[in-house]
């Protein structure tokens, strides 16, 4: 799977050693869900804005095409120390870190904020984003080419509910459906790998059980 480097704020990385610890496991699919849907090209302009949650600092904006993480980061410089942003900006597909103006100007500075923007979701080959009734679902595709899946909704406050797929009772969902268990060196069960028909894809997103909420904010502003 892809570095926390890499993608910032999603799901596998932020709620991972809750899972593990909570003897829970990602639930993946062998293809983009819902399957019977067609890909969205775009995010409706209902969704689009800038989300915040008081306890946290960070900012989640919905552009057009994809999701966005900001946040600001305490720097300390000292006079012979190099500005960071001459490495980071060397290769554009890392995460941004815009200076201020004087940083560049004068390097003294002991300490300054610069803003990190992340990119957690972008429409592509490997993000894919389907709707199902009031729902968005963010498609991952990993290294490993399985689909990893969150949840995206709008509740009646207009508040935006990010949540991701995991299950810690592997017999109930074996009932429900066949699936393919992925394990571990020891051989613990790390992930399980689905392939439902509509029937079953329909009553699996309907449990409330198998969802983690790992992003609850308020809008701030619209586009």
């Amino acid at each position: 799977m892809k570095k926390l480097s890499e993608i910032g704020l999603t799901v596998a990385h932020l709620s991972a050693a809750f899972l593990l610890s909570n003897c829970a496991v990602f639930v993946t699919f062998e293809e983009p869900q819902p399957f019977f849907k067609k890909s969205e090209t775009h995010f409706s302009k209902k969704f689009q804005g800038s989300y915040v949650n008081p306890l946290d600092p960070r900012i989640l904006t919905i552009t057009d095409s994809a999701i966005l993480i900001s946040s600001d980061w305490n720097i300390e410089v000292t006079p012979n120390a190099s500005s960071p942003i001459f490495e980071v900006n060397s290769n554009r597909d890392n995460p941004a870190l815009v200076p201020d103006q004087d940083m560049q100007r004068d390097k003294r500075i002991a300490n300054k904020t610069w803003n990190r923007i992340d990119t957690i979701f972008s429409l592509s080959d490997h993000h894919i984003l389907r709707q199902f009734k009031k729902d968005y679902f963010l498609n991952y595709r990993e290294l490993d080419n399985y689909w990893y899946l969150e949840f995206m909704t709008l509740d009646k406050n207009d508040k935006l509910l990010i949540s991701a797929m995991f299950i810690d009772d592997l017999i109930a969902l074996e009932q429900e459906m066949p699936l393919k268990k992925m394990l571990n060196s020891n051989g613990e069960v790390i992930k399980v790998v689905l392939k439902p028909n509509k029937k079953q894809f329909k009553k699996l997103i309907r449990r409330e059980d198998y969802r983690l909420t790992i992003f609850k904010a308020e809008r701030i502003n619209s586009n």
